[in-house]
């Protein structure tokens, strides 16, 4: 074993010299326990040797966190590499999981319970704070009441089959607008938005729904794709004019040593297609005072 140096016997030898780590040491000085080095599991008697085929010896163990005594079943060699025994283990791993793990309360943050005492009896912040008297159970009950009411009056905000403004998303999609353009106009996450798209959210809120189905596929953004051909019809128009296609990269914005006009044929986005509206309009209001 690797780690054998590191574990002896009460007389001083190693542990290899034990016969499965739990018999005794073949020196013949007959110590029945292991000497550790470290806090790690203390084996205090030996229960039942296990002599039955594939059936592993019983111990009396303590751990050395909670000092607690308890039996267990297992090879001294396996136990005696145990630095806790299992409750320990799971009380350990459940800090873990919290995110607040080894992180010190701020002392002038006041707890939930401290927040619900500031307000009367029969309120539902005093309910929610984890008082349950005969009074804040009254205050939740009318709250909970009061909610079916709205609901039931058409002003509350519940939950809705997403079917709808998947639809209509796949509609918005083929027309040119996408999740960020949706995301812009309505205001909904775009993650909230793909997750409707691919099927994985299946209900979504009412107030959700009329956000989504308010997005129309005339809207427009900087990043919505147009069709190229008017555009291209109004920069024919002004390289006709003898304009060069350097001169009116450099007019639309272009910052390069040496602009370029790359606007794509099929497609352009809609803040391009503005720009070179704005220049054509520009240019050709020019034009009649230019020729005269």
């Amino acid at each position: 074993m690797s780690y054998s140096r590191h574990l002896h016997c009460s007389c001083g030898h190693p542990q290899a010299m034990h016969e499965r780590g739990v018999d005794r040491c073949r020196h013949g000085c007959g110590c029945p326990r292991v000497k550790l080095s470290g806090r790690r599991l203390e084996l205090l008697e030996l229960l039942d040797p296990g002599v039955r085929v594939k059936v592993a010896p019983t111990y009396l163990v303590r751990c050395p966190e909670c000092t607690r005594e308890y039996k267990t079943r297992g090879y001294a060699c396996a136990l005696i590499q145990r630095r806790r025994c299992r409750f320990c283990f799971d009380r350990r791993k459940r800090e873990r999981k919290r995110p607040d793990a080894g992180k010190s309360r701020p002392h002038d943050l006041p707890s939930a319970e401290v927040l619900a005492s500031r307000h009367e009896h029969g309120t539902r912040v005093r309910y929610v704070g984890g008082f349950r008297c005969d009074a804040c159970r009254e205050a939740n009950n009318a709250y909970a009441r009061l909610v079916g009411k709205r609901v039931r009056m058409g002003l509350g905000d519940p939950l809705v089959d997403a079917s709808r403004s998947r639809r209509h998303l796949e509609k918005l999609s083929k027309a040119g607008v996408g999740c960020n353009t949706v995301s812009d106009v309505a205001g909904v996450p775009r993650s909230s938005i793909a997750e409707i798209r691919a099927g994985r959210k299946l209900h979504v809120r009412k107030s959700t729904e009329s956000k989504l189905l308010s997005v129309g596929p005339d809207c427009l953004t900087d990043a919505k794709l147009l069709p190229a051909s008017p555009t291209w019809k109004r920069l024919d128009w002004l390289l006709a004019q003898g304009f060069t296609r350097t001169a009116l990269a450099a007019r639309l914005g272009s910052i390069s040593k040496t602009p370029a006009l790359q606007i794509r044929k099929d497609r352009v986005t809609a803040r391009t297609a503005a720009a070179v509206e704005r220049l054509y309009r520009e240019l050709r209001s020019r034009a009649p005072r230019a020729s005269r």
